[in-house]
């Protein structure tokens, strides 16, 4: 039976990611800061270790590890030692967990790592790529030097996947709630021009996506984590409003946000024309689709 180590497995994503393993017929370990909080998360056959316990008798062998920690992008307005959280959480934390895993008397052959679509910058019109250039904004330096950290598991031998992920949608968390409960309240809003594209995944989905990256050999380096035909935040806003059934009627101009939110506003009025990565099938290929069954 193969084995996976998947690092953020208590979070929104990686609670979707760990169950696909399990379904997959995969055992799971957790590596976590807390183990022993770590079980009231977790599905009862997955252990939870620290970062430490790779390097003891209880280390396991893993045939893969996905790696989807790091601090929250929304969690806070971007001070400066907020940006250092986020940046050692990702890129420093990344660093470690290659570096352990070097040590190891057999290191895992896959690596997949989660990413973000920030890594672009704004990107207006211009359609992306995966061969495309970092933005030179905070995201998109953040996210190059993490990926860089992330390509270093190719030392070990390992096959080096990223998953460039867009907004995620689903239940129970994320950013999705958050502007559902705004719409539901009749303050569905178009931010900026609305013109900024907004690639987007299923939770389902997203977890498909990264098991398939480790089962498929073929799949290395950056993968995009959307699904669907590229959208901008209004179209969004307006399709939200009409699977809630409430009216979107207002728009907050670009220099309100930054007046606001300083830097973090970037997450907002910042898009990057995505289309889905053709090797996978989507179980909701349509946002409006995606979005009745996450509200």
């Amino acid at each position: 039976m193969p084995h996976v180590l998947i690092t953020g497995a208590t979070g929104f994503v990686g609670q979707a990611v760990t169950a696909a393993f399990l379904k997959a017929g995969w055992t799971a370990t957790a590596l976590t800061r807390d183990p022993a909080g770590a079980g009231a998360k977790l599905h009862a056959s997955v252990e939870a270790l620290a970062l430490h316990d790779l390097k003891t008798d209880r280390a396991h062998r893993f045939d893969a590890v996905v790696h989807l920690a790091g601090a929250s992008i929304a969690g806070g307005l971007w001070t400066s030692r907020r940006k250092d959280v986020l940046w050692h959480s990702r890129v420093d934390g990344t660093r470690s967990l290659v570096d352990a895993l070097s040590r190891l008397a057999a290191p895992p052959s896959v690596f997949v790592s989660a990413s973000g679509m920030g890594y672009y910058g704004h990107r207006g019109e211009e359609p992306v790529n995966v061969f495309d250039a970092p933005g030179e904004d905070f995201l998109g330096r953040m996210a190059a030097a993490w990926e860089a950290e992330v390509y270093r598991a190719n030392t070990f031998g390992a096959r080096v996947a990223m998953v460039r992920m867009g907004m995620v949608l689903g239940r129970g968390g994320g950013a999705l709630p958050p502007l559902a409960l705004s719409t539901r309240l009749g303050l569905g809003t178009v931010l900026g021009d609305g013109r900024q594209y907004w690639p987007w995944i299923h939770r389902d989905d997203a977890a498909g996506m990264f098991h398939q990256a480790v089962a498929d050999e073929s799949i290395s380096g950056p993968v995009h984590g959307a699904a669907g035909a590229p959208l901008t935040q209004r179209t969004f806003a307006e399709t939200l409003a009409r699977v809630l059934r409430r009216p979107r009627l207002l728009r907050v101009p670009a220099f309100a946000l930054r007046a606001g939110l300083g830097e973090m506003s970037d997450l907002f009025l910042h898009g990057q024309r995505v289309e889905p990565d053709g090797r996978f099938a989507f179980r909701y290929p349509r946002l409006e689709e995606a979005l009745r069954e996450a509200c």
